[in-house]
Formats: C-alpha cells, structure tokens, sequence
C-alpha cells in the first residue's frame, strides 16, 4: 500500500499550475477568427457606406465625404457592435420568455389539478357523506348484518 506524503495544503492547491481546461482552449481559438470576421464586415460596411452612404447619410450636418475616415470606420464598427448586442439580448429575451412560458403552463397546470381536486371532493363528499351516515344508522339496528 502507497502513502501519501502528509502536506497541509489541499491537493487542488499543490498543483496550481495545472493546464487550463479543454473548454478554456476552445473559447480562445475562437477569437482569432472571430476578430478577422469582424475587421471583415466593418470593411465591408465602410465600403458600403463610401460607395452608397453619400448624400443618405448626415452626422450633424455632416456628409461621410465631410468626416474623416477614422470617423466612418469607428462609428460603423460601433453600429456593428450595437447590432451584436442587441442580437444577444434578444436571444436572451428569447430564452426568458421560454422559460417564463415553461413555468406559465407547468403552473397552470397545477391549478388544474388542484381544482380537479377540489371539484372532485365537492362533488363526492356528500355522497360520502350520506353513505357513511347511512352505514352508521345500518350497523346501529342491524350489528349482526354488517
């Protein structure tokens, strides 16, 4: 049988150096492309805005040929972000409102069977009722019977 050397650190803190989790890795490599996609499409709305934006276009009686460039790219690498964020947020939207419709339906669905239930002693109560008053009433005159 093997002992372990007594220490009074925990093992998760002995080895600290540990290799960062698979995920971790994943997430990052993403980043890279995702940046080249999003100098991508701001380069691309920055041509479009150039090529169609003239005369459409007014930022405080501003034209895109009256601003510089670094105007354009930086507010449309904005609007892009804005857009981004506001696609996040409606999917987030979405998931609460899934998750309040879940809940809404599993909820009524207990009032349903609560009233079931309610109903169910309303209706069979007295005639349980009668039913048990009438077997008292059976078993006082007749005990031999029942």
């Amino acid at each position: 049988m093997s002992k372990q050397p007594e220490t009074d650190t925990p093992p998760e803190v002995v080895n600290s150096q540990a290799e960062p989790k698979k995920s971790d890795k994943q997430v990052w490599a993403l980043v890279g492309p995702l940046a080249v996609a999003f100098a991508i499409v701001v380069s691309a709305a920055v041509a479009a805005a150039y090529q169609f934006g003239e005369g459409v276009v007014y930022i405080n009686d501003q034209t895109i040929s009256d601003m510089s460039f670094f105007e354009v790219t930086g507010g449309t690498a904005l609007g892009i972000l804005g857009a981004l964020v506001g696609v996040v947020a409606a999917a987030i939207g979405a998931v609460a409102a899934l998750i309040a419709t879940i809940v809404g339906i599993s909820l009524g669905a207990v009032g349903l069977i609560g009233t079931a239930i309610v109903v169910a002693g309303i209706v069979t109560g007295p005639i349980l009722l009668v039913t048990i008053i009438a077997v008292l009433i059976k078993r006082h005159y007749w005990p031999d019977v029942i």
